[in-house]
């Protein structure tokens, strides 16, 4: 009795607990369903009381960027970038002939793509190559912008069957045109360089096109180049900042695998720029990590990918031999020959933007161990006041508290053989920003694509 009596007056006395703790669940759910914004990052809805929350918000707040472009910004920008602003047109825009002889420069050509008679050529294309079709200075509007959607294809299990879910997008001026692999692989011409730029968490389709063109402006080349927009699916996939982030990172990784087989198939020799920003150096890391040999998720890229390229036919019929199987032997007359697995000798440089990802991550007990194998040069920020990458360590929460950000205190090389650490450039900076748009106004980021 003693005991039962002492039960009753135990539940009496807590009763009011477990009633306001129903109404607060309930207030909490029936919030969730009718405020579809849920006022997640926002910080006056964060009470101070739970500085852990709160800590949680700010991570939400400060990874999210907001900004959105329509179409016609994007024309109005590419015309800006193409033509009023300094060192832009030629690389976007120009048909040049490309000569061994700078005395043989076509009339009209800008003197800024030849390059100098006494420095080492990057690329040795063969002599009056037209960079065709690639349009004039004069219609800068029509500047050789391409984007590669992912966001239909498997996020965390890449396979053949994945590939055929890209769908490739040409600008042409003033939308997006669909178009298909061939024309993408096909068109690329001699001597074009190719930069790709992977865009951070929830970023806007059009907003990635304009922090592109802001990478593209700086690049360093004498020739046109074609820039290739990667879109990954960055669209919010939960409420709870814990699990929307850890997700994403996941997401980032595996795109690895998609962006290293694209580049299997691009043309032998291509000089290439892979440039990232936020979550996207993930995809960048893990993809030059898997072209060297390294596996990631227990898979290596001829795991996902068995086969010789993306696409089952490309001919460079300008090529030698030799560059198109990098120096193996060479296929039997009368057929094509094609890129094989991993192997495509290309010029590649990178340029990382307040990486999100672990400063152990190119270090032998990181995710991306082979990473700088694959690059001739790698440059990355390293920006102490960074306000999101500060909060990085708690993205799986304080429990499972992950090491410091790249991009907030730069790599952690214990164990990194010397050769691969000084292919590495840190710019080492000091403001207040996670904003792609915003590092690019610094003039030491800017230099930092002079590669």
């Amino acid at each position: 009795m003693k005991n039962r009596s002492f039960a009753f007056h135990a539940i009496f006395l807590l009763s009011p607990i477990f009633i306001l703790t129903g109404i607060y669940g309930i207030g909490i759910f029936f919030g969730a369903i009718f405020d579809p914004s849920n006022h997640i990052g926002d910080p006056a809805s964060v009470s101070s009381a739970h500085p852990e929350i709160s800590d949680e918000a700010k991570i939400e707040e400060l990874f999210l960027e907001p900004h959105l472009f329509s179409d016609e910004d994007v024309a109005s920008g590419i015309a800006a970038y193409a033509s009023s602003l300094p060192g832009i047109s030629s690389r976007i825009g120009a048909s040049v002939s490309v000569v061994s002889d700078p005395a043989n420069v076509v009339p009209g050509t800008d003197p800024a793509l030849i390059a100098d008679a006494n420095s080492v050529s990057r690329c040795t294309p063969d002599t009056e190559t037209l960079l065709a079709p690639l349009p004039t200075v004069q219609d800068p509007s029509q500047a050789d912008i391409w984007r590669i959607d992912t966001i239909y294809a498997s996020q965390q299990n890449p396979n053949l069957a994945q590939l055929r879910k890209f769908i490739f997008y040409q600008w042409n001026g003033k939308v997006w045109e669909r178009r298909d692999d061939d024309a993408f692989f096909g068109t690329q011409a001699p001597a074009q360089p190719v930069v790709f730029y992977v865009h951070g968490n929830r970023t806007e389709l059009n907003t990635a096109v304009l922090q592109g063109l802001a990478i593209l402006r700086h690049f360093e080349t004498e020739y046109p180049a074609r820039l290739v927009i990667w879109r990954w699916d960055a669209s919010r996939v939960a409420h709870r900042p814990r699990i929307e982030f850890s997700t994403k990172a996941h997401f980032a990784d595996y795109q690895g695998f998609y962006l290293a087989k694209i580049l299997d198939s691009l043309r032998p020799n291509s000089r290439v720029l892979l440039s990232a920003h936020s979550f996207g150096a993930r995809t960048v890391l893990n993809a030059l990590h898997l072209r060297a040999g390294g596996s990631f998720g227990g898979k290596f890229l001829s795991d996902a990918f068995p086969g010789s390229s993306y696409v089952q036919e490309i001919s460079w019929k300008n090529d030698p031999p030799a560059a198109q199987t990098n120096g193996k032997t060479a296929p039997d007359a009368g057929s094509e020959a094609k890129p094989t697995l991993s192997v495509t000798p290309l010029e590649i440089n990178a340029l990382l933007v307040a990486p999100a990802v672990g400063c152990t991550a190119m270090s032998p007990e990181g995710l991306f161990p082979k990473a700088l194998e694959s690059v001739s040069a790698l440059r990355m920020t390293q920006n102490t006041s960074d306000p999101a990458l500060k909060f990085y360590p708690l993205m799986n929460g304080p429990a499972r508290r992950l090491p410091e950000a790249l991009g907030y205190v730069g790599p952690s090389w214990s164990g990194t053989d010397q050769e691969l650490q000084s292919k590495v450039s840190v710019i080492r900076l000091d403001y207040p920003t996670h904003q792609l748009i915003e590092y690019m106004t610094m003039r030491s980021v800017q230099n930092a694509l002079h590669f």
